[in-house]
């Protein structure tokens, strides 16, 4: 039987279904690791979204998939998957990313809208479990931070999790 290797010899890994979903997606929602390394050292696209704007380390996440969370994570750019696990609440995505070395420092690392992941999370009108999480373990000082105008420690102030502490 050939191996995996074999049977995608010069298959574009980046091809997409009419989900638009990749082979990385399909791996990694089903728990594939050995499958989801070898994508990558074959130049697998880890930024890539479906439909539902998920990328393979959503399908991860959403199953459980903590071992290839953690090869996703070191293989692309962990900090701006913590902006999305913050725009999403997303705090269990949240919490490994910061285990495994995400940046949060919040004057730095800004995605195109200029917004940090704390600002994303503080943004929300529901409670956040995601800005509890950067708060205890990782931003010392969230009212020296402002976006346009909106001083983050303002927003945290009027966020419904914050209120009662």
């Amino acid at each position: 039987m050939p191996s995996m290797k074999e049977l995608l010899g010069d298959t574009d890994i980046n091809t997409v279904n009419t989900s638009n979903e990749t082979l990385l997606h399909a791996a990694a929602e089903h728990g594939h690791l050995s499958i989801i390394q070898l994508l990558i050292r074959k130049g697998a696209r880890l930024d890539l979204q479906d439909n539902a704007g998920h990328t393979a380390l959503h399908k991860a996440a959403s199953r459980g998939h903590t071992d290839i969370m953690r090869v996703l994570i070191k293989s692309h750019n962990q900090d701006m998957f913590l902006h999305m696990a913050a725009m999403e609440d997303n705090w269990r995505l949240a919490e490994l990313l910061l285990q495994n070395g995400a940046a949060v420092d919040a004057m730095n690392i800004k995605d195109r809208q200029g917004r940090t992941a704390l600002h994303w999370a503080a943004a929300s009108q529901e409670e956040s479990r995601v800005v509890d999480l950067l708060l205890r373990n990782h931003i010392s000082n969230p009212a020296s931070f402002s976006l346009n105008g909106a001083n983050v420690g303002h927003m945290l102030f009027l966020h419904p999790q914050t209120k009662n502490k």
